[in-house]
């Protein structure tokens, strides 16, 4: 298994530029990593990003992702691929 130094983060980026507003509430990973950080990062829009780091295994990253905006909440599921390549909203 390579050491943690050696491995490459993963990130999920949730962003638009004509909605703002938007918050992350909660990060759940809940196989294949752990939570590294949360930023948000744009004023006058929404560019929320969640970096992950895997765990080493070679299993999918699955996150759990408890958004806001306002009042309003939602939870969204996501899959990324050990590698970081690709992430598919589940």
């Amino acid at each position: 298994m390579p050491s943690d130094a050696a491995r490459s983060n993963a990130a999920i980026e949730l962003t638009s530029y004509n909605t703002i507003g938007y918050r992350i509430d909660a990060v759940r990973v809940t196989a294949g990593g752990a939570l590294l950080e949360t930023h948000d990062g744009l004023g006058g829009g929404t560019q929320l990003t969640i970096t992950l780091i895997p765990d080493g295994s070679g299993a999918d990253i699955l996150v759990d992702v408890d958004l806001g905006c306002g009042g309003a909440t939602t939870t969204k599921h996501y899959r990324i691929t050990s590698d970081g390549s690709t992430v598919t909203e589940v």
